[in-house]
């Protein structure tokens, strides 16, 4: 019995070291959106807001949720076959593309219209992109991402795509370094204003004083007066 359990944590491992060097989690901005979610709960703690009404949540399309994640998971148990490397881009594409209209559809929530812009500027110069996100090469250059180039190049990160020079489109691409705290990253101007959301919702949220109560048929909302 202990040595299944030693081998399914060996083999989530295993594909969990696989998901982070094909999606390009770490480096490449995906923990910049944690952060901005620890950040966004330290500023609600130390402003005494109420943290638990971020589960007392109504979010429309929530269902879509479950989708987007399974798609974005998707690289762990595909990214060992080659007839799937070209489509996965796609899959990773449309996952983001689901988030958003989650996001879109909830746009009078706090922080979400922030959210959807930014993801609206990442999500359209992909566009132009095949599918994948670009990241601009003389950035990467003379840092400690340089490494980076390779990469990418050589196609071990999936969703990622590198463009050289100027131009209107490397100002939507990941082009601004970071270069230490807390991991040295890369991001764009797209993935700094969905940050800034995502600390506007928590807070936002974690601030409102009224109560929602579920029944099968209608949402209650129930506001204290203020005296």
């Amino acid at each position: 019995m202990v040595s299944f359990f030693y081998s399914l944590k060996i083999k989530i491992q295993n594909y969990f070291i696989i998901y982070v060097e094909k999606c390009g989690i770490i480096h490449l901005g995906g923990e910049m959106f944690v952060e901005a979610v620890i950040l966004g709960l330290i500023i609600s703690f130390f402003i005494r807001g109420r943290i638990t009404n971020l589960v007392e949540l109504n979010i429309r399309g929530w269902y879509l949720i479950f989708i987007s994640v399974i798609l974005t998971l998707s690289p762990i148990f595909l990214a060992n076959f080659d007839k799937f490397e070209k489509i996965l881009p796609i899959v990773m594409f449309l996952a983001l593309l689901i988030m958003l209209v989650v996001v879109g559809l909830n746009y009078d929530k706090k922080g979400f219209l922030i959210i959807l812009i930014g993801g609206l500027f990442n999500i359209i110069v992909m566009l132009f992109f095949s599918f994948k996100m670009p990241v601009a090469m003389d950035s990467l250059k003379g840092t400690a991402l340089e490494y980076l180039i390779d990469d990418i190049n050589a196609g071990r990160i999936i969703n990622y795509t590198l463009i050289k020079g100027p131009g209107l489109l490397k100002y939507f691409s990941k082009f601004i370094i970071i270069p230490n705290y807390p991991f040295a990253k890369v991001i764009s101007i797209g993935d700094i204003i969905i940050s800034i959301g995502i600390i506007r919702f928590i807070v936002g949220e974690s601030r409102r004083t009224n109560f929602l109560k579920k029944s099968k048929m209608i949402n209650y909302t129930f506001t204290p007066n203020k005296r």
